[in-house]
């Protein structure tokens, strides 16, 4: 596999990405997440929901919300009346395990802003750099957690950036785990009239009939098409006999680990990697949506959790290398940084998609809901109703919120690095095969990111309120005969 470009690399560093989610404050409370608006905005503090239990009500997230906005300006005002008393403290203070060390993004309107920021950090506060992402311009770096609070409080360094913020966690939504069931019983259903490929295990599959593959398959074939996949998520095995030769092993990469390698270490992404583009066809396994080159870009750990500076990463990566569809199975809470790797994203005309979480609610699960990512709620069995555990919320290109469209999410047959093919369920796998279609609007039309994400809109099949289906259920084949 090839080596990355210098900009994207980082410090080989052991580190644990809930680290930065356990950070307690020094005063009456704790401040899980800080978003600083700089610029002559007003700094307020975000709390991130993303590894929050489940059990918690939700008064006590409004609650924590309006709790941390005082916290941080305790913060920076019990900083203030020290330096105003003449205390200081030692800036760089040593850590003897570096993986003890808190990382933090920041963002700024120009490099040469980043770069002023960057000296400041490392002279005010011992900083180490973990990675530049340039075309974006935001890092991450690296500090001591005694020099965290005085590093979001200093004015000098909000003068200089957009955003300060500790670094979030990624991870896969949650109760999301396959299911052992092997046996012939699955899925069996009738086959449509269309042409059907003669994966061994197609008859598992009901997705394709749901979304009208079958007649696509029929209009345009199995061919390899000229289109990539970037799946980031927790690796892709690219060793799976129902995956080689549309795996890019070339160019793949794993940001958990820094290295070429992102082999998958837990199974979820490919799960996901299948459901988009298993090689269809060919006598074994199952079929993917479309033949299409897979991108596997390593952002999540073999827990499935993550860092969202690594997402950011990946997603940066991918539009680098051309990538023309980005599938993420997984969310978290909102993040500046993984914001703007989004938005840089569609600018450069790639089709970003996302899953909507398994919150079973409307709360923001990112990157679903930003505006520039189009988010994927999943189906049941019947193929008309909202699967029980999808999030809700209609979002779209204006309006944020996690479900543009909906596909099939439910008991979902596809590849196991262990197993080697079992059913797995949740918004995870309603994503790729959404993200699989668009590949295939890419390879056989001329049209940009933005013409074919208003065409999966109008040609949706409506199946309710937008609220739960968005603009309805994707398809495959939305042509007049």
């Amino acid at each position: 596999m090839k080596s990355m470009p210098r900009d994207a690399r980082i410090s080989a560093i052991p580190r644990d990405p809930a680290k930065n989610m356990t950070l307690k404050a020094s005063l009456d409370g704790s401040i899980e997440k800080v978003l600083i608006e700089c610029q002559g905005n007003t700094g307020r503090a975000v709390p991130d929901t993303s590894v929050r239990p489940r059990v918690k009500q939700e008064h006590q997230a409004h609650q924590e919300r309006n709790m941390t906005r005082t916290i941080l300006f305790l913060v920076v005002a019990g900083f203030a009346a020290l330096e105003a008393a003449g205390e200081t403290r030692s800036t760089g203070a040593a850590v003897d395990d570096r993986s003890e060390l808190v990382r933090i993004n920041i963002g700024a309107a120009s490099n040469l802003d980043l770069d002023d920021a960057l000296a400041l950090v490392r002279e005010n506060h011992g900083a180490g750099l973990v990675r530049r992402l340039g075309r974006i311009r935001a890092m991450t770096i690296e500090v001591a957690p005694s020099d965290v609070e005085w590093l979001v409080a200093d004015a000098a360094l909000r003068s200089l950036v957009d955003y300060v913020e500790l670094d979030g966690v990624a991870r896969i939504p949650e109760d999301e785990e396959w299911m052992a069931q092997f046996s012939e019983g699955g899925m069996a259903r009738e086959l449509g009239e269309s042409v059907v490929p003669n994966d061994e295990y197609y008859h598992r599959q009901w997705a394709p009939a749901c979304v009208d593959l079958e007649r696509a398959w029929g209009r345009f074939g199995f061919e390899k098409r000229s289109v990539t996949i970037a799946i980031l998520d927790t690796g892709v095995d690219y060793n799976h006999e129902d995956l080689i030769g549309n795996v890019d092993t070339e160019n793949g990469w794993d940001f958990v680990n820094d290295d070429a390698d992102p082999m998958d270490d837990y199974g979820h992404g490919t799960a996901c990697a299948a459901v988009a583009s298993a090689v269809t066809d060919n006598g074994i396994g199952i079929a993917g949506v479309v033949n299409a080159s897979v991108l596997p870009i390593k952002v999540l750990d073999e827990h499935g959790f993550g860092s969202w500076s690594d997402v950011a990463a990946g997603i940066d990566y991918a539009v680098g290398l051309g990538a023309q569809v980005i599938s993420m199975s997984l969310g978290g809470g909102h993040d500046a940084t993984l914001e703007r790797a989004c938005e840089d994203a569609r600018s450069a005309g790639v089709s970003v998609f996302a899953a909507a979480g398994n919150g079973r609610n409307d709360r923001s699960n990112y990157p679903a809901t930003f505006t520039s990512v189009i988010g994927v709620g999943a189906l049941d069995l019947g193929c008309t109703e909202i699967a029980w555990y999808s999030s809700r919320g209609f979002g779209d290109h204006e309006v944020e919120g996690n479900v543009e469209i909906v596909a099939p999410g439910e008991h979902i047959y596809s590849t196991n690095p262990t197993f080697n093919y079992n059913y797995w369920s949740g918004t995870s796998f309603a994503c790729p095969l959404a993200a699989g279609i668009g590949a295939g609007y890419v390879s056989l039309t001329p049209w940009n990111n933005g013409q074919i994400r208003a065409h999966l809109q109008e040609n949706a099949d409506p199946l309710g309120d937008a609220y739960d289906f968005g603009y309805g259920r994707v398809d495959a084949y939305p042509f007049e005969d």
